[in-house]
């Protein structure tokens, strides 16, 4: 899990959002001294990676670590279907320290209410010190999983992303 305890020196270089139009060739790179093997997302009730805006989701990503880590980051990127950032965040952002011992297999999950629009989503999912993948990078893996918004849970809303404002008159 994300709280598991799980350095390198390797910068890796920003992709632009036009990778997303080959989703049978997504961009990879790093040093792979920890890898993500598969990822998925999933939503909680659907069982699917289609589900409805508002319901609660799961980004799963099983990796591996052929190497000891004292200061593991773990980041996921949410795009539509124009390139377009959506979300992102990573653990570190989540104040959450991961530390890989010895070399192993770990699974990372990310669970949280989708809240975007309907329509087709990508997910970038990274391996990296530091804040940034930018401090040095074991894994970017670009439409690491592709999910889709169908409708709405609850409360019907227009746009790309559900808020939840408040109204007083």
């Amino acid at each position: 899990s994300l709280a598991d305890n799980l350095s390198l020196s390797a910068p890796c270089i920003a992709t632009n959002s036009a990778a997303m139009s080959d989703p049978d060739n997504p961009i990879e790179f790093g040093t792979r001294e920890i890898i993500i093997e598969s990822a998925n997302c999933l939503g909680k009730m659907s069982g699917l990676p289609t589900m409805r805006s508002g319901e609660p989701c799961l980004i799963r990503l099983e990796c591996r670590a052929t190497i000891a880590v004292a200061d593991l980051t773990i980041g996921i990127a949410i795009h539509n279907r124009l390139g377009e950032l959506m979300y992102g965040t990573n653990s570190k952002l989540m104040d959450h320290a991961i530390a890989i011992e010895q070399p192993r297999h770990f699974t990372v999950e990310f669970v949280f209410d989708m809240n975007l629009g309907i329509g087709e989503y990508f997910v970038t999912a990274n391996l990296h010190k530091g804040l940034s993948h930018l401090d040095g990078c074991y894994h970017w893996l670009e439409q690491a999983a592709k999910f889709a918004v169908v409708g709405t849970q609850g409360k019907h809303f227009e746009g790309a992303v559900r808020l939840t404002p408040r109204l007083s008159i």
